[in-house]
């Protein structure tokens, strides 16, 4: 059900994926993350926003044969779970005196391991393998296009195309049987639904109430 909105600002290609609750977007993040999506949250963090997510692409870039700061591969390392390198290899690191310049050769020298081994000790490696697969390491480094977020966290903001979830979940719906539920509700559907620059697409049959949207 598109319909062209009122949003102004300049146009650069977003989409939101907005809900009234968190708890609606979790199918959708799942989805996501199964079909190698990239995605980043309005608000919060995303495995791709995440520390690991960070370092994956620090890694990603040493594997491809770039050189990176000495700064980023600290970094990198200081994210990688517990065990995923040897007992000490975290702390020397941080105190590496050698090179300001971070190459493959001395990544793996300095973690004693191949880093694509270490590289999928991320808890979230399938998914970031996943984004690889499906759009290549161009589709993992820059930012992506899709955020997902509750109503209240895009208030403020603007995207070309908003995909809103018309369910209101139980609890929030429950709310329109009292006047002052129904005005408050109002509100977070108005927002909801000015959020767009160019087209608003409303996605019905989530679990939970409908909002009655015109």
């Amino acid at each position: 059900l598109p319909w062209t909105g009122p949003g102004t600002s300049t146009q650069d290609g977003t989409t939101f994926t907005l809900a009234r609750t968190h708890g609606l977007l979790w199918p959708i993040r799942k989805d996501l993350e199964e079909d190698g999506t990239p995605y980043r949250m309005v608000r919060g963090t995303s495995p791709w926003q995440s520390r690991a997510g960070e370092a994956y692409r620090t890694f990603t870039q040493l594997l491809g044969g770039e050189v990176v700061p000495l700064g980023a591969f600290r970094d990198a390392v200081k994210a990688l779970p517990s065990g995923a390198v040897g007992r000490g290899i975290k702390e020397q690191i941080v105190q590496y005196a050698g090179p300001q310049d971070i190459d493959l050769r001395l990544a793996e020298a300095a973690l004693h391991n191949s880093l694509e081994g270490v590289r999928a000790a991320f808890r979230d490696a399938p998914y970031f393998r996943r984004i690889e697969h499906q759009h290549g390491t161009r589709g993992l480094m820059r930012t992506p296009q899709l955020q997902l977020g509750t109503i209240h966290a895009a208030k403020g903001k603007e995207a070309d195309t908003v995909n809103l979830i018309t369910s209101w979940a139980r609890l929030p719906a429950a709310a329109l049987q009292h006047p002052e539920g129904r005005q408050s509700e109002a509100c977070v559907a108005y927002v909801g639904a000015t959020r767009h620059r160019s087209q608003l697409n409303l996605i019905p049959d989530l679990p939970g109430i409908a909002y009655p949207f015109p």
